[in-house]
């Protein structure tokens, strides 16, 4: 029978990496079950303590989700978070409990024998922690049932923060920053909300802290249980011998105006000595208690469990997943983790565990919120999440002190309680909320924050922004329905995966048997699942495979079968991996029988993978490039295929088990080759109790000068009813780094009896049909009404583009959703939501298919009139304006615009043929020459009317300050407004790029010089009343001395003319699908071509050689698929198209 409780094959992953091809084999590393440092500690020769992580581990998330399957429908959000509670806290202890019996009697008798000294169980993580001699390490290594053995880490609180007393500052200026007093004077102070604190211990005998435990009991005795824990001493009452727990406590909920949330209770577990240090064990210890707080009789109770915990430490950045079980148990139960960032610097330097896709990740702000220099930077380890999540005030924090009084501390440690205490509010308002719900709050209601490394959000540097206390209530206060579901896009012309097995036909009573496959696929693998056939349940139960080798596109995935009861005389599995498109490759079913052990007759030369055998430490499989080559075939075993074999180390390669029950004169040969440093030995070794004890046989040294044939005499053991293992241990004491060790080839086993029943395996391909699917995405969902945005994230720890949006519905019950990622057309979808409501969408979107079209002549005069043939049929009147200088051109396009007329260009003293063309061609009756007689002679003037029939009109000024100041008192009896651009008149980028949004909104052009406001804008302002300014560029090119002088100024800027640009139409939104691109090196062709643009309401963005970035993101980001190119190949080359239709998913 196979279930979760009593199956009898559980899953673990080892690190073991399987290479199936038959030409090309490379080292394959052997399971290593000791850490490094644990060995590097066993090399001193004194006990060491260390964390045993048992093969067996169980999935909290499945569990809870098996338990909320249960209830009845209409079952209250608070039963569902206790009914989870109960659920996994029942599965961790059963999985622990039936899985550590047999080794933690092991270990109990070492007590006895003196090999060990301490010993402690968990069962949020199935771990035991062990102080044990050196020489006991590598004996419990070799058991099935443990998958590693992991040093007992140190680790820190969130250091850097420093105390101090100067209290100079404003005391509370991190409470006004985050909204917190609107939210008391509301009445919510987190009441009814208890919150968990795992740090130095807290003071409780501080007046501010005292009545907020909720141990305290004002009538008689506190009451410590269930409310305190301390895995460092094991006191009974709460206290802190290093102060920085009190002062983290009274951030969430100290009275007295310290507190975020002054009415809601803490409980705390202290696993952090004096010294602010804490080891693996303490945390395990406490996070345990957390999910399941002690009664007096030390009885775990979850639904005594806090509803959020705060987490103020962390340890080295990177990739390390030691704690993330503790944090997925705390969200299977409904427990929100919140940990500070870490005061670390540079990119990707946040801490563990703070980057974990389950926790949220605090960062530090000062009081002018800009990133704190300490705070810890993303991303994390983990693809398409933001890390940090939020920032809070983390410098100069007033709070409780230990042994009373009050001091001021920095840190992420002291951000990451504002969060806490701003969740305690919101449950405080409402019960209900669930980890996903808050999160999605926090996001929803932040503050975005930037600066000039972060110029976007979210960021690495800020994440989502500073959090709002009095934002997110007034979201969680109004009614609000839950938009939730998945985004992605159909995909075609993919196959599935391609899985390549070996499968296995038989394995042996030992309790091992690994399953591998290697699979390639072009888009990745999501889901990798073996699954056994349960004759006894008549039901299929799956497993997942795990990774181990390469990466989800081409890698090596392993499920390491141990039996543990009784074991099944036959085994049918399938094995099935499916892809980010949702497309399913299955190998099997396949059908594998029980057998003793290997028979006469059995010979092994390594060139397949060696079914049945397992290996530790240094042994590899493989054909590497140190040490002797394989004597035949294509593999073999060596302690240093790649490298030299590490000292103070004991690596083991077992054969598989022998089944002499009815053999006679038993007699196992191998080849083997050795070279050895001094005081290091090679021994064959012989178990008949699967490795509870072990024989040696025979013991080499030094170096054997080549390859050697020996042969094992097991007569002794012949017809012996139990399977025999035989193994080969290469002891290391201080190898000087430059001996290769023991190498292993042409293993048979020899004797009369009878031979091997099974034909040596085949590897087989298969691959699923199919040729399209859906993939997830990382896409951006706006409510175009309110501006409320989410991320698709994570969910059940993978990457699913699944999103949660609470939608207030005092904005509007039928809300419209723009969905956008990049490389993709956004989608617009109406919905409606009522009070309550969840509603779950599919969202599918279509990749970008970018078409293009160049708008170009043999010159800029001919590409004028291009772009007025693309715009205009026909037109009566046009602006003509000089096309080698381009002031009065600029500011002329908003009055163009209004006359829809387009803009073509002259020489000074002639004018082009392709003008003269158009001018005919567009029926023009009337010509605004922009510029006096100095930028376009009166000879063309002359032209226009005697030649061509038309009336003219100049507009023009003293300086083109003044001409631009004209054009738009022209403007003004067209179109009314009150605002107006300011542009650098000397240089034309930035109102070139301002120009088709000018046109599209109807407000002027006015010039200006860097450090000066010339006196014809200052009477243009003046004159046409206008109140607000946009500021087109940098400090550069219009001055601080200029802007200061403005009305109402707002300053669109970046750090090149490309990012200006895309500033400025980042900030006018052009609502169409249509996007110009023109040179920004010369300006001609985008003179007219704004124009145009401004009549399709369309961005128009500047282009060098490349494609600039701004100019990448612009596009991916809105999902513009009509490119339309301003100039020809001369100044916009081929590369440009070619390198946009690369960004085509």
């Amino acid at each position: 029978m196979f279930n979760s409780k009593t199956r009898g094959i559980v899953i673990t992953a080892l690190l073991l990496s399987l290479i199936l091809s038959l030409f090309q084999l490379p080292a394959l590393a052997a399971v290593e079950k000791i850490h490094p440092r644990v060995r590097a500690a066993m090399a001193k020769g004194d006990f060491v303590q260390i964390l045993i992580k048992l093969s067996l581990q169980e999935d909290p998330q499945e569990a809870a989700l098996a338990a909320l399957d249960q209830l009845p429908a209409g079952t209250q959000p608070v039963q569902r978070k206790l009914a989870a509670g109960q659920a996994v806290l029942d599965a961790l202890q059963s999985t622990a409990t039936s899985s550590q019996k047999q080794l933690l009697s092991l270990l109990e008798t070492a007590v006895q024998n003196g090999l060990a000294r301490e010993i402690r169980s968990f069962f949020i993580v199935n771990i035991i922690y062990a102080e044990v001699h050196p020489t006991l390490v590598s004996s419990l290594a070799r058991r099935r049932d443990v998958a590693a053995i992991l040093p007992n880490t140190a680790v820190g609180k969130a250091d850097g923060a420093v105390t101090e007393t100067d209290f100079s500052l404003n005391q509370d200026w991190n409470l006004e920053d985050i909204g917190v007093f609107a939210v008391h004077k509301s009445g919510i102070t987190g009441s009814g909300v208890v919150v968990g604190i795992i740090d130095t211990g807290v003071d409780w005998n501080h007046p501010d802290l005292e009545r907020r435990w909720r141990g305290y009991n004002p009538a008689g005795p506190a009451n410590p249980s269930l409310n305190w824990y301390d895995a460092v001493n094991g006191l009974s009452m709460p206290y802190d011998d290093d102060g920085h727990g009190t002062h983290v406590a009274g951030i969430i909920a100290g009275e007295n105006g310290t507190g975020v949330a002054p009415g809601a209770s803490w409980i705390a577990a202290k696993a952090f000595d004096e010294f602010g240090e804490a080891n693996s064990a303490w945390l395990i210890s406490a996070g345990e208690y957390m999910l399941a707080p002690l009664d007096a009789s030390g009885n775990p109770c979850p639904d005594m469990a806090p509803d959020i915990i705060n987490n103020s430490w962390g340890m080295d950045s990177g990739f390390d997943e030691w704690y993330r079980p503790m944090v997925q148990a705390w969200r299977a139960a409904g427990i929100l983790p919140i940990f500070a960032a870490g005061n670390g610097s540079g990119a990707g330097s946040i801490f563990v565990p703070a980057n974990y896709p389950e926790v949220l990740a605090v960062a530090a702000v000062n009081t002018d919120n800009r990133r704190s220099i300490f705070s810890g930077e993303g991303p994390a380890p983990y693809l398409e999440i933001y890390k940090p999540d939020l920032a809070a005030p983390g410098e100069n924090i007033f709070s409780t002190r230990a042994g009373g009084g009050y001091s001021l501390m920095s840190g992420t440690s002291v951000a990451a309680p504002h969060v806490t205490g701003i969740a305690a509010l919101l449950l405080s308002q409402d019960p209900n909320l669930t980890p996903e719900t808050l999160e999605a709050v926090f996001k929803q209601t932040a503050l975005p924050l930037t600066d000039s490394q972060y110029p976007d959000t979210p960021n690495c540097g800020y994440g989502y922004g500073l959090v709002k206390a009095d934002a997110a209530l007034a979201l969680v206060r109004e009614p609000t329905g839950i938009i939730q579901g998945k985004v992605s896009a159909p995909i075609s012309g993919v196959s599935a995966p391609v899985i390549t097995h070996t499968p296995i036909h038989e394995y042996y009573i030992d309790g091992d048997l690994p399953i591998c496959a290697q699979i390639e696929d072009s888009l990745g693998v999501v889901k990798a699942e073996m699954i056994i056939w349960d004759s006894v349940e008549q039901a299929d139960i799956t497993f997942p495979m795990d990774l181990l080798d390469g990466d989800n596109k081409s890698g090596t995935w392993l499920c390491w079968l141990s039996f543990e009861e009784e074991v099944p005389l036959s085994l049918k599995y399938t094995i099935q991996f499916q892809n980010r498109a949702g497309l399913k490759s299955v190998s099997g079913p396949h059908l594998a029988s029980l057998v003793p052990g290997i028979l006469p007759a059995y010979t092994n030369d390594f060139s397949q993978y060696p079914v049945g055998w397992t290996w530790d430490g240094d042994w590899e499989w493989g054909n590497g490039s140190r040490g002797p080559k394989p004597q035949l075939g294509d593999a073999l075993f060596g302690t240093g295929l790649e490298k030299y074999y590490a000292p103070y180390s004991w690596s083991s390669l077992y054969a598989p088990p022998l089944d002499l029950s009815q053999v006679t004169d038993a007699a196992v040969s191998f080849q083997h080759w050795y070279d050895l440093a001094p005081g290091d030995s090679a021994q064959v070794f012989i178990s008949t109790d699967y490795l509870e004890t072990w024989e040696v046989l025979v013991d080499f040294e030094g170096t054997s000068s080549g390859w050697h044939s020996w042969t094992l005499d097991l007569s002794a053991w012949d017809n012996c009813p139990d399977p025999i293992i035989i193994g080969f241990d290469l002891l290391a004491e201080e190898n000087g780094g430059n001996k290769s060790g023991w190498f292993i080839d042409q293993f048979s086993l020899e004797g009369s009896g009878p031979g091997p029943a099974m034909p040596s395996p085949s590897t087989e391909v298969t691959q699923g049909d199919g040729n399209s699917g859906a993939i997830p995405l990382e896409a951006v969902i706006t409510v175009v009404e309110t501006g409320e945005i989410v991320r698709t994230g994570y969910a059940d720890g993978i990457f699913s583009g699944s999103f949660v949006l609470v939608h207030p519905l005092s904005q509007t019950e039928t809300p419209t959703l723009r969905v956008a990622a990049r490389g993709y057309k956004p989608l617009v979808k109406n919905i409606s939501i009522a009070s309550g409501e969840k509603v779950n969408l599919d969202l599918f979107l279509t990749p970008l298919n970018f078409s293009f079209q160049r708008l170009s002549g043999n010159n800029r005069y001919a590409t004028a009139a291009a772009i007025s043939q693309r715009g205009w049929e026909k037109a009566e009147t046009v602006f003509l304006a000089r096309g080698d200088n381009y002031a009065d051109a600029l500011a002329g396009v908003p009055l163009a615009s209004a006359l829809n007329a387009p803009v073509l260009l002259t020489s000074p003293n002639s004018l082009p043929d392709s003008t003269r063309q158009e001018l005919l061609r567009l029926g023009v009756k009337k010509v605004y020459i922009l510029g006096g007689s100095s930028a376009i002679a009166s000879g063309i003037e002359t032209i226009l009317k005697q030649e061509l029939g038309m009336e003219t009109e100049r507009i023009s000024g003293a300086n083109r300050f003044a001409t631009a100041a004209e054009i738009a008192g022209r403007l003004s009896k067209l179109t009314s407004f009150d605002t107006a651009i300011i542009a650098y008149g000397n240089n034309f980028p930035d109102a070139l790029s301002a120009a088709p949004f000018a046109a599209a909104e109807g407000i002027p052009i006015l010039l200006t010089q860097t450090g000066k406001l010339p006196q014809e804008t200052i009477q243009a302002l003046e004159d046409l009343a206008i109140a607000k300014t946009i500021v087109a560029g940098g400090a550069s090119a219009v001055g601080s001395a200029v802007f200061s002088q403005l009305p109402h100024p707002l300053r669109l800027e970046g750090s090149t003319r490309y990012y200006t640009a895309v500033a400025l139409a980042e900030h006018f939104q052009p609502q169409s699908d249509k996007l110009y691109l023109a040179t920004g090196a010369d300006f001609a062709d985008a003179i007219s071509g704004a124009v145009l643009a401004a009549r399709d309401n369309a961005a128009l963005l500047l282009l060098s050689n490349v494609v600039p970035y701004p100019v990448t993101e612009f596009i991916l980001k809105y999902g513009t698929e009509e490119i339309l190119f301003l100039g020809g190949k001369a100044v916009i080359p081929d590369n440009i198209p070619e390198a946009i239709k690369g960004l085509e998913p």
